[in-house]
């Protein structure tokens, strides 16, 4: 079995961790993998790692265009013939589908690792893309049905579940009776509604919960810094910039999503995992995950009030705070493994390449 993955990038966040779990465990499948990432980027995060593994990497050095681009898979193909072109990334797509037609009939497959409502409300092209796949692979439950909802359909669906990496300290986190710490970590971008949170965490500081506040991760923080100045927060919340969120959230008291659009957010399965109370936005493969009032809380995306409200019940709430986080490591383990997704990908293929 030959499959071609092309992705984006090799950055930090969550589908790029993925696809490195998913290449571990290629060889012990006998499964022959090559990789063309796309970045423009110099370095990559994961690029030693990569370069660590028993695949054929490629990164389009040099003058890298969608005309180059496109060359350069369109060649892949055509010389290496595989089983099956993978756009882990699903914009990659518009690359592999010319490159297939026109050098080697490869099953073509898709990845959608986001809500989507978000992605067909950005990309109108994006069901005719889907309409030449041969199948789809989501990492949520949530999404296919989005796409069936829409009326988007697919030859074939599938969902392949996030993994985390595996510690032995899992779930072990110290229950507590007092919250000084509350934080968010995930890519700085609009659609993880970091301005709705720091409007929470506003009306948190009026109700008199005056914690430590902590924003990470990688992205331009500047906005949120001046709304946080605006807001009369400067001194409550502190912007970490870009860290390791599993090692992050070992250390925080309550993890906060309040995200817009979400596919299935690692960060949230580990904190999740650490056994650490929860608070996030019921959006995109979310509810797959929390289980409201049953192992974190859920609350309407852009509601900056009612997630102020969930955030003060659970520091006012102590007994409640640690059985959401027993419950919360408890759901975790044994379904996140880099074994399960694995075995999720092996008969995904093997059904896939037919």
């Amino acid at each position: 079995m030959k499959i071609l993955f092309i992705c984006s990038n090799l950055g930090r966040g969550g589908a790029e961790k993925q696809l490195i779990h998913i290449l571990r465990h290629c060889s012990d499948e006998d499964i022959d993998v090559r990789l063309i990432n796309l970045s423009r980027q110099s370095e990559e995060y994961w690029e030693i790692t990569i370069n660590h593994m028993n695949i054929q990497y490629f990164r389009i050095a040099g003058h890298n265009t969608q005309i180059s681009r496109l060359h350069f898979i369109y060649n892949c193909v055509r010389h290496w013939k595989p089983d099956i072109v993978w756009g882990w990334h699903f914009f990659t797509g518009l690359y592999a589908v010319p490159a297939i037609y026109l050098a080697h009939k490869s099953k073509l497959v898709l990845g959608v690792r986001t809500d989507a409502y978000n992605l067909l409300s950005k990309h109108r092209w994006a069901p005719l893309l889907i309409h030449c796949a041969d199948a789809l692979v989501a990492n949520t439950k949530a999404a296919l049905s989005q796409f069936k909802d829409m009326g988007v359909k697919c030859k074939s669906c599938y969902v392949l579940p996030n993994s985390i990496d595996e510690t032995s300290d899992a779930g072990t986190k110290k229950k507590k009776k007092t919250l000084k710490t509350i934080g968010f970590c995930g890519n700085i971008h609009p659609c993880k509604g970091i301005d709705v949170w720091l409007r929470a965490i506003k009306a948190l500081c009026d109700k008199g919960l005056r914690v430590n506040y902590i924003i990470a991760g990688r992205g331009d923080c500047s906005d949120y810094e001046n709304l946080a100045f605006d807001l009369g927060l400067s001194e409550m919340v502190e912007f970490a910039g870009s860290v390791e969120c599993a090692s992050m959230v070992k250390n925080i008291d309550m993890f906060v999503l309040p995200s817009r659009h979400e596919g299935c957010p690692n960060v949230l399965m580990e904190a999740m995992a650490q056994g650490v109370p929860c608070v996030a936005t019921d959006v995109g493969g979310v509810g797959e995950l929390i289980d409201h009032r049953e192992n974190g809380l859920l609350v309407e995306p852009e509601n900056h009030r009612q997630l102020a409200e969930a955030v003060y019940s659970l520091y006012a709430d102590c007994e409640l705070r640690n059985r959401l986080g027993t419950a919360a490591a408890a759901k975790m383990r044994g379904r996140t493994s880099e074994k399960i997704m694995s075995d999720y990908f092996v008969k995904i293929v093997a059904r896939i390449a037919g």
